[in-house]
């Protein structure tokens, strides 16, 4: 394998790890957002309950 070739690789292999860590926070944000309307919901209904 030459150098060009490994430079390649490794720039693949960066870009993938860049992808996967944006999906990650994807599902991170994704995940805040579910909960904090998760609590919206919750206020709302103990503000009817009482």
């Amino acid at each position: 394998m030459n150098k060009s070739d490994d430079n390649e690789r490794l720039e693949e292999e960066e870009l993938s790890s860049v992808g996967q860590e944006k999906t990650n926070n994807q599902t991170v944000q994704q995940s805040n957002d579910d909960e904090s309307k998760l609590q919206h919901d919750l206020a709302n209904e103990l503000k009817h309950t009482l």
